[in-house]
């Protein structure tokens, strides 16, 4: 067994037995950078999110208003922006297949074999 999987499973049981502080304090005291990592309910209750300005909302066909992260790059000549909702499951399928040649025979078979959806 290579050292590397030996080490693996020693952290693994290492850890398994403590909680998120307790191991984050133990790297720490250690001085191993670490930090949890948050859900995303979390994250947008984080007040540093709203200070940056990375909360973004859209209105959605189906969904009403959403809000999501924004984008975390800035710019100072260009600036992001958020354009449109984040897309359905499947919503941009069939353009992008006809971006790559795929005509409406190749996407009618793609859908009746189940390898796409509506």
């Amino acid at each position: 067994m290579y050292k590397r999987q030996v080490l693996g499973r020693e952290l693994e049981e290492t850890f398994a037995s403590m909680t998120t502080a307790e191991a984050t304090a133990v790297l720490e005291e250690h001085d191993v950078p670490a930090s949890r990592v948050r859900d995303v309910g979390e994250v947008f209750d984080d007040p540093q999110i709203e200070a940056r300005g990375m909360l973004a909302e859209a209105e959605h066909p189906t969904a009403g208003t959403v809000r999501f992260p924004g984008s975390p790059m800035y710019f100072s000549r260009t600036p992001t922006t958020v354009r449109r909702h984040p897309p359905a499951l499947g919503e941009h399928t069939e353009s992008v297949l006809r971006e790559y040649g795929y005509g409406d025979r190749d996407i009618d078979d793609l859908r009746e074999r189940g390898a796409i959806s509506e």
